[in-house]
């Protein structure tokens, strides 16, 4: 064959095989035109479904008596739906006035226009609305963008009203958590917050891992269920029930107390909505089949919230009455002298029913207002919102507001004849700030009294920098400990080789150094210590930043005393913050909106290129204008802060932005506005204006730059000081100390998350082991002080026979008052001798953990397991088989026990109800809908299933009603008793005789008699004695070391912190208390106050409880349930 005939009988082949695929393809064609035309075009209309969440309501609390704690109330949002406004052209052509075709975007102008209608109704910028529209609520269509939250209900019903003229447009009514009682219970009730990472993954990671046991079962794999399982079953229950919690990122979740405990309780379980929607994505029709969403469960609390909110004001109340209370006596200067005491000194008390084991109250102070973490997009609500939470948490926002001037200090108390709350405002002066970590006594506040002026600190500064730069480095401990080697040294670790390294170069920069050496010593030769030198070096960095000072702004200011200077500092960061806001919005209105002109779209493009060069995905453009945005203002800020300060202090010279300057000439008017209506701010301009009256504008300007903002004090300290714990502090850290180091304790629960010494109450603990040994033992002694050529005597036996403070090879403890005289366990109780129980604990009892274990079996030094999160269990000495002194400490509640009086609370109780030691209970009842076990939560099987599917149809149409499937769930939570002691009725009798006498004794420790409060009050003195005839108790004072200064030459002080434990009897079903008859507990009163003189004063407090509890139970007459013995598990 020729190379011609190959050529052509290829060639046809080709073509050949084009032919038949081409005729393949219009055959295809004609087959899809004319036979299947009806089939395609129908599926291609056919409706896709969508399946969106329906949100559960959270289940409200309620205390015992079915008042609200907890509740969901209604608020009103303005919310855009982006789906309605997709269904309006983005683009239409339309015919011009010649004819001709116009290209017209009519969904961009009526954004435009229901942008300016929002911006109008909702007091909003245009421009904003417009682009959180078209950045945000574009990204899901078909979910409600909120644009402002807590909108009035005359604004929501207006807006509901335009609704149906304008597409998009939704006022949504909706639910938020509310706390109706505010701070009342807060810290038994909790607060919300956004899920965080921790939380989010810890619940994902628990589904995946259930999702991976019941995959083994589906692999015919065997299964290995974990600990907490017994069955598939469970697996599967709870793998549906965390799928129904449905959570997801920034949902509300529980932090603390009930609202976290119950979290799952509380939630509910979310719904299930499916709907129609054409292949644009637009809705087109409801399903029938709805899945309900089921609300959250209901929880009823043990708590009474009228006796706890009563609680919580006679706690309040009493933090006026212990004001100058902690006292001591001065040796030297022979009398008693007060204490400095915190602004917030904090207690608690507990009022637990002893026949249940049910919290009737547990009322703690300080509180805080859990409604404050509820997000709000309201800026101003939000605001308010942020600085509370910042306060609550003790942050460093908040310390930082306070020390610049913003905020201040504030006591509080109640009182009850003005039925309110009383404030002090106490603002962070110098003259304070030193106070707070000095005494007035003190050589250090002496010293800094003498420096005084900006010049001296300014030049002390410059002296030890002069000095440094001499020894060629900054070690300033061992550089003060070899020029001040008479002092106490800082560097008392420092190796020998170094010390002479030190003096060598001392000698040798001596006569050169001797200026700057004279003046320090001139002005710190009062002060031993040398820390105590540089904390005084540290103070004036901190008082005047040194390096902003010219040499003219320091002849101007020189003799300005430092408590002036932070003064006037602290208006002019008043000012600015005030400034900053009113320059934001000016910013944006005279700068930013012609930058956004000019920029925008250059900016923008260059955004999404990034976003494809590191491929990710597309962010709103709206957040990279906020972010850039606030990146210009801030350099706007920093270069022109002070020239807006002096413009608004009325200064015309200023180089700004006319119109910008021109509003800030006006500044008088802008305290007329509502966000700018602040006397504080008043006042700092007032201040400032008259301070600065007498100094040109350079002075001005100079004295501005050197003015520091708490966050802006960030040089390093010279030494480590005592308080000041972190591990490079800065001066930050040290200007902080007019605080407490561990706060004020908002979020802190006194009553079962803080440690506390317990004192005399556990002196029922050592006299109930001795009496459980041996319940008729008889031992008296003579309670007095004496002396002999011995010792200290601090008891006699009956014979005379004296009792050493060295005891035994331990320190015998004396009593609080001397020669109190003969007595038994009964008068030891009554009197509260110390001496008798130390000698008890070491004499009677077969070994020291014989104490131990008795505080045990009450259930000290381990945790009491209420159904709260962060309760700490306390501690018990561990040394007394080898340490007699701390034996005889324990054995009258010190050493190193650690209770709380939750704790206290239940050892009281097992005491009056014979022995029971009961599991405190905070919650009655949880009661709710729950969906079926049965059911799960995304179905895939379902009847009909093939049927279904071959006519098109996806999902199930016939199980509807199994959706309703719910079924109430009533969980009753009853009395649980954890340890029985069967205490022999003989044994309670003398405790009881002895917690008698307590309140009704000739020589009682709370009888009416001498305790102070009453005095004050005829009403609390009546009510007293009537309840007297009806309670028991013991008084205790723990005594605790405390120091609240900062300087090395302070030492610490005995500080007292009082206690009173109560139980009162039912005079309903006796008429009086007797030695015979102690048989109708009614309840338990533990009152701790922190920061107090004796623990008398705590009584008149438990008997105001016992009688607003017993008016509570006549207006509400609860049934009380019967005490029964129950499993570990039982609920």
């Amino acid at each position: 064959m020729s190379k011609e005939e190959q050529i052509y009988l290829k060639t046809h082949r080709i073509l050949k095989g084009i032919f038949i695929i081409n005729f393949i393809l219009l055959f295809r064609i004609w087959h899809l035109c004319f036979y299947e035309k009806e089939e395609k075009a129908l599926e291609a209309r056919r409706p896709q479904r969508k399946t969106i969440l329906l949100k559960s309501e959270r289940g409200a609390i309620h205390d015992r008596f079915g008042v609200p704690l907890a509740i969901n109330r209604i608020c009103y949002n303005a919310a855009i739906y982006y789906g309605q406004i997709l269904q309006i052209p983005r683009v239409k052509w339309i015919k011009g006035e010649n004819k001709e075709k116009v290209k017209t975007y009519p969904r961009k102008e009526y954004i435009e226009k229901l942008s300016k209608l929002l911006a109008k109704e909702l007091n909003l910028n245009e421009t904003r609305v417009d682009d959180l529209i078209h950045s945000k609520a574009s990204l899901f269509p078909h979910m409600p963008f909120i644009l402002k939250e807590n909108i009035s209900e005359k604004t929501y019903y207006k807006l509901k009203f335009l609704e149906k003229d304008w597409p998009g447009l939704f006022a949504e009514s909706t639910s938020e958590r509310y706390y109706p009682h505010k701070k009342a219970a807060s810290k038994i009730i909790g607060y919300m917050g956004s899920i965080n990472k921790k939380e989010y993954l810890k619940i994902a990671n628990e589904i995946k891992f259930l999702e991976n046991v019941l995959k083994q079962d589906s692999n015919l794999e065997p299964i290995f269920l974990p600990e907490e399982y017994k069955s598939k079953f469970e697996v599967l229950t709870r793998l549906k029930q965390l799928k129904e919690k449905s959570y997801r990122f920034n949902d509300l979740v529980g932090k603390s107390g009930i609202e976290k405990q119950f979290e799952e309780d509380l939630r509910g379980s979310y719904g299930e909505k499916s709907m129609e929607v054409d292949i644009m994505g637009t809705f087109v029709k409801e399903l029938p089949l709805t899945k309900p969403a089921i609300d959250g469960r209901n929880i009823k609390l043990a708590l009474s919230v009228e006796l706890q909110e009563f609680a919580e004001k006679l706690l309040a109340q009493d933090e006026q009455i212990r004001e100058g209370r902690s006292t001591r006596y001065n040796a030297k200067l022979k009398k008693r002298e007060t204490l400095k005491q915190p602004i917030v000194k904090g207690g608690s008390v507990v009022a637990m029913d002893p026949n249940t084991g049910e919290i009737i109250a547990m009322a703690s102070y300080p509180n805080y207002d859990p409604n404050d973490f509820i997000p709000s997009t309201n800026p101003l609500y939000q605001e308010q919102k942020k600085q509370n939470v910042e306060k609550w948490l003790e942050t460093e926002s908040f310390l930082a507001s306070i020390w610049d001037g913003k905020n201040e200090l504030e006591k509080s108390w109640y009182s009850f004849s003005k039925k309110t709350f009383e404030k002090e405002s106490i603002p962070v002066t110098w003259e304070f700030f030193l106070q707070e970590i000095f005494p007035e006594s003190s050589p250090c506040y002496q010293c800094m009294q003498k420096i005084k002026t900006v010049q001296n600190a300014i030049q002390l500064q410059e002296d030890i920098e002069a000095i440094f730069y001499f020894f060629k480095t900054k070690n300033a401990p061992l550089i003060f400990d070899t020029i001040f080697s008479e002092g106490i040294l800082c560097e008392q670790k420092a190796s020998l080789a170094e010390k002479e390294n030190y003096q060598n170069i001392y000698q040798i920069i001596k006569e050169r150094i001797a200026p700057y050496e004279e003046r320090l010593k001139d002005f710190l030769q009062e002060v031993k210590h040398n820390k105590d030198k540089l904390l005084i070096i540290d103070l004036c960095k901190i008082a005047v930043f040194s390096p902003a000072f010219s040499d003219g702004l320091i002849r101007q200011i020189k003799t300005l005393s430092l408590s002036d200077y932070h003064n006037q500092s602290r208006n002019v960061l008043v000012l600015q913050s005030a400034i900053y806001k009113k320059a934001y919005t000016l910013f944006e209105k005279y700068y930013f909106e012609k930058w956004r002109e000019e920029n925008l779209h250059a900016f923008l493009k260059e955004k999404r290129k990034e976003e494809k060069e590191k491929n990710t995905y597309q962010r709103p453009y709206i957040d990279y204008l906020d972010e850039k945005k606030n990146s210009l203002f801030e350099a706007f800020w920093q270069e022109n802060k002070e020239k807006l300060l002096l413009t608004a202090l009325g200064n015309t010279e200023i180089d700004l932005e006319k119109d910008m300057k021109d509003q800030f000439l006006q500044w008088k008017e802008l305290f007329q506005e509502q966000t700018f209506h602040d006397k504080k701010c008043q006042k700092a301009y007032d201040e400032l204006k008259l301070f600065l009256k007498d100094y040109n504008q350079p002075t001005q300007f100079a004295f501005f730059k050197s003015v520091r903002s708490f966050k802006e004090l960030t040089r390093p300290l010279l030494a480590m000081y005592r308080k000041v714990y972190k591990e490079n502090p800065v001066e930050k850290d040290l200007a902080a100390k007019f605080y407490p180091e561990d706060g004020y304790g908002y979020m802190r629960d006194t009553s079962f998350q803080e440690p506390a010494l317990q004192g005399s109450i556990f002196k029922l603990v050592t006299a109930y082991a001795a009496l459980e040994k041996k319940p008729s033992f008889d031992f008296t002694i003579i309670d007095t002080v004496q002396a002999d050529n011995k010792g200290l005597i601090v008891a006699l036996k009956e014979n005379q026979q004296p009792f050493y403070r060295i005891y035994k090879h331990g320190r015998l403890p004396r009593s609080a008052h001397s020669n109190i005289g003969t007595v038994s366990l009964i008068d030891a109780i009554e009197k509260s001798s110390n001496p008798y129980f130390s000698i008890l604990a070491g004499d009677f009892l077969k070994t020291p953990e014989d104490l131990n274990y008795a505080a045990r079996n009450f259930g000290f030094g381990e945790k009491t397991h209420i159904q709260l999160p962060g309760e700490i269990s306390g501690s018990l000495p561990s040394d007394l088989s080898t340490n007699k002194t701390g034996l005889y400490a324990y054995a009258i509640g010190h050493h190193t026990l650690i209770v709380t009086p939750l704790q206290t609370a239940v050892f009281l109780s097992a005491l009056a109800n014979f022995g029971k030691v009961l599991e405190p209970k905070i919650i009655q009842q949880i009661a709710g809908k729950q969906r079926a076990p049965h059911l799960s939560f995304s179905p895939e099987k379902y009847l009909l299933q093939k049927e279904l599917n071959a006519l098109g149809i996806f999902f199930p149409i016939f199980d509807e009603s199994s959706y309703n499937d719910k079924f109430l769930c009533v969980q009753n939570f009853s009395s649980f008793i954890r340890k029985d002691l069967a205490i022999d009725k003989n044994v309670r009798a003398k405790l009881f005789e002895g917690m008698k006498r307590v309140i009704s004794g000739k020589k009682g420790t709370a009888r009416a008699g001498i305790i102070k409060n009453l005095y004050k009050s005829p009403d609390l003195m009546k009510n007293y004695k009537e309840i007297a005839s009806q309670l028991i108790g013991k008084t205790s004072t723990a005594e605790v070391f405390h120091n609240p200064y900062i300087s090395a030459k302070e030492r610490s002080k005995l500080y007292k912190h009082i206690w009173f434990g109560g139980i009162c009897f039912d005079p309903t079903k006796q008429s009086q208390v007797s030695i015979d008859s102690f048989k109708y507990p009614e309840l338990v009163v533990i009152v701790y106050l922190r920061f107090g003189d004796a623990g008398k004063e705590a009584a008149p407090i438990a008997s105001e409880v016992i009688k607003k509890y017993r008016e509570l139970k006549k207006k509400y007459r609860p049934q009380v349930p019967e005490l029964k013995e129950a499993s570990s598990s039982s609920i």
